[in-house]
């Protein structure tokens, strides 16, 4: 649900979203950008399927499938908000792309966390880097770049 602040200090409701899935619990969101600019949300949680949003049009524009469990953080990258990543229970950090929807990189497996992983950023200026921690008590710095 999206909100405005009132000048007599109440709230109204600008819009809202509700899941199809009546199980589904958002835990995070970021925003991304359509092609022509159109604001996206990127939101994810319970059922591990991570949903974008349409601002516009107040509608479903995609899901994204592959975590295996929750997804607990979700990031797009600043330089470039066609692109996200998410965190998950499973055990992996992913990347994507909001626009083709597909799973660019999987980071995960040997030399990956080891049990949940809570948190994920992009470097603030090196469009290739990506950190991640989780409760396998790790802070891990990824490289895209060979």
């Amino acid at each position: 649900t999206t909100y405005r602040g009132l000048p007599d200090g109440n709230l109204a409701v600008l819009q809202a979203y509700i899941d199809a899935d009546d199980a589904q619990s958002f835990y995070t969101l970021s925003w991304a950008c359509d092609l022509d600019g159109t604001p996206l949300l990127v939101a994810a949680g319970s059922n591990a399927v991570i949903r974008v949003i349409n601002c516009a049009t107040e509608k479903l524009f995609k899901s994204f499938l592959g975590h295996g469990d929750s997804i607990n953080e979700i990031r797009t990258q600043p330089l470039k908000p066609s692109l996200f990543i998410s965190a998950s229970k499973d055990e992996s950090v992913r990347l994507w792309n909001v626009h083709t929807g597909i799973c660019i990189l999987i980071f995960a497996g040997g030399g990956g966390h080891r049990n949940e992983v809570l948190s994920v950023d992009f470097h603030p200026s090196d469009i290739y880097r990506i950190a991640s921690c989780g409760m396998d008590n790790t802070v891990k710095i990824w490289s895209m770049k060979g």
